[in-house]
C-alpha cells in the first residue's frame, strides 16, 4: 500500500520537476488536476487494503488517474504550440467534469456490488 502512495507521489512530483527543468511545457502543469482523484484512490487503497473485492474503486480510481494525467499533458503540449485560454478553460470544465461524473459512477457501482454482496451473505447464512 506504501509502494501505492510513494508511486502516486513521485508522479505527480515528476511532472512539476520536468516543468522547472524546461522538459514540459508551462501548460502542462494542468496535469495536476487529476491530484484529487488521485487522493480519492490513495484514500479508498488505504480504507479497504485488506479487501480486494472493495479495492475496485481504488483500482478503478488509479486507471482514471492514467488517464486524466496522460490526457493532460498532451493537452499542455498542444497547448503550448497554440496558446488560447479559451480552450484552456474548456479544457479545465470538461476535464472536471468528467472526473466527477465517473466518481459518481464508482460509488453507484460500489453500492450495486454492496448490495449484491449483502444478499449473497444473506443467503449464505
Amino acid at each position: 500500500r506504501y509502494v501505492a502512495y510513494f508511486l502516486y507521489a513521485i508522479g505527480y512530483t515528476s511532472i512539476v520537476l520536468l516543468y522547472f527543468f524546461g522538459i514540459y511545457p508551462l501548460y502542462s502543469l494542468v496535469a495536476l488536476i487529476g491530484l484529487p482523484l488521485t487522493l480519492y484512490a490513495a484514500k479508498n487503497l488505504h480504507r479497504n487494503y485488506n479487501s480486494p473485492f472493495d479495492m475496485i474503486p481504488a483500482i478503478v480510481g488509479t486507471i482514471l488517474t492514467h488517464i486524466v494525467t496522460g490526457f493532460s499533458i498532451v493537452f499542455g503540449y498542444l497547448m503550448s504550440l497554440a496558446p488560447n485560454t479559451l480552450y484552456l478553460i474548456i479544457y479545465i470544465l470538461g476535464i472536471t467534469s468528467y472526473i466527477t461524473y465517473e466518481v459518481l459512477e464508482i460509488r453507484r457501482g460500489v453500492a450495486a456490488f454492496n448490495l449484491i454482496k449483502s444478499m449473497v451473505t444473506a443467503k449464505n447464512r
